[in-house]
């Protein structure tokens, strides 16, 4: 039993497990409890601060004019994902496995071993930013930004790099000549994949993750976007909003 305070009103909660934060894992977590032990043997709620679930997985529906994306322009009020991007590897990937045993579609996006994408999507269309409720092509400067970052970050899985003693992701990006465009591009793209600021990310820890990825060098999108992955899972457990708990 947990009582828990948001605002002047208090909330008791008698179950079985807790899961606090309606994010993919906290979803996935709360599912495969109730799924091993039985639904009516343990009693599972997921406690989320915010008022809807999903954590990182969010969309925005905006109305904008891609040009030349694909070829063809996007409707007049389209969703796109604004957290989430990617299902990394379709080998050994949970995520992945998890869209095929529901016959969701995915779509290539890139490969990261040689850098190539979809035919049809040229270098023009995929140096595209979503600025302010528009599609814009990177400037100069957002240009140089991004390959600093990316030259930092394959720095993480060079087999001799040195990270003793330890440093912050955001050390190794100074330490590699990253200037403060890319740190916040660093920061806004990188920081949020593992929910921190780049100044409090190990760069050994980061690495030794990284390396340890076997998930293949494919790249995919959901069609659409992540929405039905965070519906089906909330559809699936008892989600309590806007309830914090310290």
């Amino acid at each position: 039993t947990l009582t828990t305070m948001t605002g002047a009103a208090a909330h008791t909660f008698d179950v079985d497990v807790l899961v606090i934060g309606a994010g993919v894992s906290g979803l996935v977590a709360a599912e495969t409890v109730q799924n091993t032990l039985g639904s009516s043997l343990c009693r599972v709620l997921v406690l989320e601060s915010d008022e809807r679930v999903g954590g990182r997985v969010l969309q925005a529906e905006i109305g904008t004019h891609c040009p030349d994306c694909r070829r063809r322009p996007l409707a007049e009020r389209v969703e796109v994902d604004v957290g989430a991007e990617f299902v990394h590897g379709d080998v050994h990937s949970p995520l992945a496995d998890y869209y095929k045993e529901r016959q969701w579609p995915l779509e290539y996006a890139f490969n990261v071993e040689d850098d190539s994408h979809p035919p049809g999507v040229d270098d023009a269309q995929r140096e595209l930013l979503f600025h302010d409720g528009q599609w814009r092509a990177l400037s100069d400067t957002q240009h140089h930004a991004v390959e600093e970052t990316v030259r930092a970050l394959e720095q993480l899985v060079v087999e001799d790099f040195d990270t003793q003693p330890d440093c912050s992701v955001e050390d190794l990006f100074r330490r590699c000549g990253v200037g403060e465009d890319g740190i916040a591009l660093g920061d806004a793209v990188f920081g949020r994949t593992y929910g921190a600021p780049l100044d409090r990310l190990s760069a050994a820890a980061i690495r030794d993750e990284e390396l340890a990825l076997d998930n293949g060098p494919l790249n995919f999108r959901p069609v659409g976007t992540f929405r039905a992955l965070v519906e089906s899972l909330r559809a699936r457990v008892p989600v309590r909003t806007g309830v914090r708990v310290t």
